[in-house]
């Protein structure tokens, strides 16, 4: 049997154990049962996403934004944005992710912490201030369009019952990232940002990477099955400016 089918198929206990840091922790037979099936579900999550690197940007728009924004709107962001990338959180181990992607004909994967989930799950699973170290997993489709993966790192089964309870079940880490088709200025990119608030979002803060000279603006909004859909907009530029604006105005 290849490592491909073992690990997709078997899921054996220890190695998903091993690989998820959850060595001291005693299992019974029903929570292994129950571990195998939480990776199943990260598997099927991620082969339903990424049916949407697919669509053209004018359908991704279309999904994200609330139904009555009128085609005029998204004519508009269509011109202006294209589909860069999804995201979403699993607790899977990477080794699972890696060949999860690889049987979806994605290129080579690559991996990095992500220092702003890292901060959000530790605001919000322990104290102000302690992050909860997690790793991006990012793979390419032949068509450019990318996939993003959150996967942390879990030390105790009350934490794995929280994140899977919480951010799995409502998809909070999700989001769909968009970037201008051509670059933009401070004053065309504020404008950008009326366009999407204006449009049923809210502003969700954001950051720079001074490294890559990135600008990141995050918009939320409630979906119809009461998940939010989480959008990320990526500039070339170091915005400050626009990025305190979107700060201040977080709900």
């Amino acid at each position: 049997m290849t490592r491909k089918r073992f690990v997709l198929h078997h899921l054996k206990f220890n190695q998903a154990r091993d690989a998820l840091n959850l060595t001291r922790m005693p299992f019974s037979m029903v929570e292994r049962g129950v571990l195998k099936e939480r990776f199943r579900l990260d598997r099927q999550r991620i082969f339903d996403i990424t049916k949407i690197l697919n669509k053209p940007t004018k359908d991704v728009l279309k999904s994200c934004f609330p139904e009555k924004i009128s085609e005029e709107i998204v004519e508009n962001l269509n011109e202006l944005l294209r589909f860069d990338h999804v995201a979403l959180l699993v607790i899977s181990p990477i080794d699972f992710v890696r060949d999860w992607l690889k049987q979806k004909s994605f290129g080579k994967a690559i991996s990095f912490p992500s220092a702003i989930v890292s901060k959000r799950l530790g605001a919000r699973y322990l104290e102000e201030g302690r992050e909860i170290p997690t790793t991006i997993i990012k793979a390419e489709k032949p068509n450019k369009r990318k996939i993003e993966i959150f996967v942390p790192q879990i030390v105790n089964k009350d934490l794995l019952d929280n994140i899977v309870k919480t951010d799995i079940n409502q998809e909070l880490e999700r989001h769909f990232a968009f970037m201008p088709r051509k670059r933009i200025n401070e004053q065309g990119l504020m404008a950008l940002v009326s366009i999407i608030t204006n449009n049923g979002f809210n502003p969700e803060g954001g950051g720079i990477n001074p490294v890559e000279g990135l600008t990141t603006l995050y918009f939320t909004r409630n979906g119809e099955d009461g998940k939010p859909i989480r959008i990320e907009l990526i500039c070339q530029g170091q915005f400050k400016r626009v990025v305190e604006n979107n700060k201040k105005m977080v709900v």
